[in-house]
């Protein structure tokens, strides 16, 4: 079994935020310690109370970290939208205070 795995993201394409929810995640299970170098995005991670961490965990974590990013891109993209959509929906209940 694997115990602390270092994983290194380009931040040109990862954010810290992605990153972050990741490790938010997997706290039940995993430390996660992030840090910056240069233009990459480190995350340690390791066992948490002597839980065990096989390959499959390390592997959902990446593609956590890629979930997370176009969560992100799709919630800043859609933003406005989703303002109008909602100012629509209670425009209704907002006009009759």
């Amino acid at each position: 079994m694997i115990m602390t795995k270092i994983f290194e993201f380009d931040d040109s394409v990862y954010s810290l935020d992605a990153v972050l929810a990741t490790a938010y995640w997997c706290a039940d299970m995993a430390i996660v310690e992030v840090h910056q170098e240069d233009n990459v995005l480190c995350a340690k991670v390791s066992p948490r109370n002597g839980k065990v961490l096989d390959s499959s965990f390390y592997e959902t974590f990446q593609t956590m970290v890629v979930h997370n990013q176009i969560r992100h891109r799709l919630e800043e993209k859609f933003a406005p939208l989703e303002k109008i959509i909602i100012e629509k929906a209670f425009a209704p209940v907002s006009s009759k205070e």
